[in-house]
């Protein structure tokens, strides 16, 4: 230890007072530098204490540590000079907690202390929002006191130190511990900052009941805390340190990425706006259509005008997916997802996408087919002794899976009956138009008329409009009842039929990652941002997760996808 004189510094003011020291603020006399002071007073006792925290923080040098920028003593003193910081984390959280950004942002600091510090082996064993200080926005951690540096990293030590609140369930049960005691405090840490006072602290609470409550880990997660927040929470907070996650895996937590959740257009099929389709319909005059492309998602509108083109380059008028007028005014266009060619839809976007899209060759193969025969499916002409006869070739709707059901629109009464009819009373045209189970006949009455029965391919062309639309309310139908979706600030989550059976997709908004589950199997596959995929066993997960073996953000994207899996399956 230098032998100096504290003759060059002036000292000003207290700042803190520790076990045995105090720190206090002073001024280089020759500089004019304000600085901070440790004065710890000698004993026989303590000699080696002092040695060994000088030894130790002389060595360190990095953003998120404390420099220490001179080391002397006198006969009853030792001094250690240091940068002086502007408060402590400790004073601010009692003015006021801070926020969750707030507590990313600091957090990510002292991680970032941490990690250096374990890189080292060094222990600090005494975390606490006092030692963290605050320095131009910048956390620093202080008071190597009761740190200890491991000959490797396997060392283990088992002295009991550390401050109640803050302290580790091993350093109580006098257990062998390392690194991972500095990480529960750390837990303890971004906890206090969010609520103002520990886990485990009750007001009045004497020591032993609060040593009690950190043994066996009883600590609430309050509800204002967010999901991201709540699981870094309880993997630094883990009882058992085998399983608690080390300084490399909670930096890589989702808590910790900088990002902004993409805004995700909800794509969900409500009742409402299966009435915004109904409401859509072809019995409503032309000039009354709006676009439905901002509730599918769909804003390019070029895309649909490029099929457009390509109908009419074959000759085709009338488009199965809508109706077209060309006018002054441009374009009109009255468009439903479903009926757009897949082709000619926007490719996968990652910020926008509400679930997991994963094609296969078979896919790939229909879609190359679908762009080599566009055709007009809606009317074909065939000439049959000289005269024109016009044949629907429409295929007949299915109504054997929809559920009996009734909805009210402005154009009239729609109802699935019990026995599988589809019924349209359509009030402007004063007009019943039914369609049987089978989806081949047609009954069609006008008031004060008798009822005409039609086979679909017979259906006059007046009539057709009619079937079209139909067919599209039953699909709007059926896509509410086969697709559950939940939409919020953890991401975009959708139960759906396919040929594989239900398929459960999520895309977690924090992680950016996108989950895929068949039901009643055994894998979820993972795809990440950079598009590469992942598999995993969802009966090894639970071991794979414990053991600290998985990617802190592929943790936590399947536990956030797995909890609302039972909410789409209602």
């Amino acid at each position: 230890m230098k032998s100096d004189s504290l003759a060059n510094y002036q000292i000003k003011n207290p700042i803190g007072r520790g076990a045995g020291s105090f720190v206090c603020k002073i001024v280089n006399r020759l500089t004019k530098v304000e600085m901070a002071a440790k004065i710890i007073q000698k004993t026989v006792q303590n000699a080696q204490k002092i040695q060994n925290e000088v030894t130790i923080h002389q060595e360190l040098h990095h953003k998120n540590i404390v420099h220490l920028i001179d080391i002397f003593e006198d006969a009853d003193n030792s001094y250690l000079i240091m940068e002086l910081c502007d408060s402590d984390i400790y004073q601010l959280v009692k003015k006021e907690p801070f926020t969750e950004q707030q507590i990313r942002y600091y957090g990510r600091e002292l991680a970032e202390g941490l990690k250096y510090l374990h890189t080292h082996n060094i222990i600090h064993r005494d975390i606490k929002l006092g030692n963290l200080l605050i320095q131009n926005d910048t956390l620093k951690i202080a008071d190597f006191g009761l740190a200890v540096k491991l000959n490797n990293d396997e060392e283990e030590r088992n002295t009991l130190c550390g401050t109640p609140n803050y302290i580790s369930p091993e350093i109580i049960n006098q257990q062998p511990y390392g690194k991972k005691v500095d990480l529960w405090s750390m837990g303890c840490c971004l906890y206090a900052m969010a609520k103002g006072h520990g886990p485990f602290e009750e007001k009045n609470a004497p020591l032993g009941e609060v040593l009690r409550r950190v043994k066996i880990g009883d600590f609430d997660l309050p509800k204002d805390f967010s999901e991201v927040f709540k699981d870094l929470i309880i993997n630094l907070l883990n009882l058992d340190a085998d399983q608690r996650y080390s300084i490399e895996k909670i930096m890589k937590h989702p808590f910790f990425i900088e990002s902004i959740p993409p805004k995700v257009q909800s794509r969900n099929q409500s009742s409402s706006q299966i009435k915004q389709l109904l409401d859509l319909s072809p019995f409503v005059k032309q000039q009354q259509h709006r676009s439905t492309c901002s509730m599918i998602g769909l804003e390019k509108q070029q895309i649909v005008a490029s099929f457009i083109q390509k109908q009419q380059q074959l000759g085709g008028k009338k488009l199965l997916f809508g109706q077209t007028t060309n006018s002054k005014g441009g374009l009109k266009q009255n468009y439903h997802l479903e009926n757009v060619p897949r082709f000619f839809l926007p490719q996968e976007s990652h910020s926008n996408n509400t679930s997991c899209n994963h094609y296969n060759k078979e896919n790939i193969y229909k879609e190359n087919c679908n762009k080599e025969n566009i055709r007009d499916n809606s009317v074909k002409l065939i000439k049959h002794n000289s005269s024109t006869i016009n044949v629907y070739n429409e295929s007949p709707i299915k109504l054997g899976d929809l559920k009996q059901c009734k909805l009210q629109t402005k154009n009239g009464l729609l109802q699935i009956h019990e026995d599988g009819r589809f019924q349209m009373d359509v009030c402007n045209k004063d007009l019943n138009f039914i369609i049987q189970p089978n989806g081949q006949e047609v009954l069609v009455q006008k008031k004060g008329q008798k009822p005409k029965q039609y086979r679909l391919n017979e259906l006059p062309q007046k009539l057709q409009k009619f079937y079209t639309y139909s067919k599209q309310v039953c699909n709007a139908i059926r896509e509410r009842n086969q697709k559950q979706r939940i939409n919020n600030e953890h991401g975009n989550f959708a139960l759906k039929n396919t040929k594989l059976g239900q398929c459960f997709e999520g895309y977690i908004a924090q992680s950016k990652i996108k989950i895929q589950h068949i039901l009643n199997s055994d894998t979820i596959k993972l795809q990440m941002q950079n598009g590469s995929i992942k598999s995993i066993n969802i009966n090894e997960f639970h071991e794979l997760s414990t053991q600290a073996r998985m990617d802190p953000s592929e943790v936590y994207s399947i536990k956030i996808a797995l909890k609302y899996l039972p909410q789409c399956q209602q």
